[in-house]
């Protein structure tokens, strides 16, 4: 399992293979695998994967005008 960690150093664990997403991984002993998201891009990709693996829905909150 992967750890991926957010621009404000949030950490998600996934099996989602880091080179679909826009990282700079590394390993540590005893951590595994280390994946920096980048930009807001990959993040908001990468919180919409974790969503669909998690069986979540994404709703936009935001009245239409």
């Amino acid at each position: 399992m992967t750890h991926f960690v957010a621009r404000n150093g949030d950490v998600f664990e996934s099996n989602r293979d880091p080179s679909s997403f826009d990282t700079h991984c590394y390993q540590k002993e005893g951590f595994g695998r280390i994946c920096l998201l980048l930009n807001d891009q990959t993040e908001i990709d990468f919180l919409s994967k974790l969503g669909e693996d998690l069986h979540l829905k994404f709703v936009d909150t935001h009245p239409k005008s």
